[in-house]
C-alpha cells in the first residue's frame, strides 16, 4: 500500500521535488522513498497517541477534503 504509492508518486515528482527528496532522504543508508512512506506506521507502537492521525474518514459524497 504505502510503499507502492510512494514509488508511483516518485515518478511524478518534478526535478526540483526529486532533488529535495534526495536531500531529505539520503540513499546512502540503504533506504528509499518507500521507507519514508511507512515510517509513521513503524513509529506508531512507540507513540500510540498518533494512531488517530493515520486515517481520515471522508464521506464518499463529499466534494471537498
Amino acid at each position: 500500500g504505502h510503499r507502492t504509492v510512494a514509488y508511483l508518486a516518485q515518478n511524478y515528482l518534478s526535478n526540483e521535488a526529486a532533488q529535495l527528496v534526495d536531500v531529505l532522504l539520503p540513499s546512502g543508508n540503504g533506504e528509499d522513498i518507500s521507507d519514508a512512506a511507512v515510517w509513521a506506521d513503524a513509529m506508531r507502537p512507540q507513540f500510540p497517541f498518533t494512531r488517530p492521525w493515520h486515517f481520515i474518514g471522508i464521506l464518499q459524497q463529499s466534494l471537498h477534503y
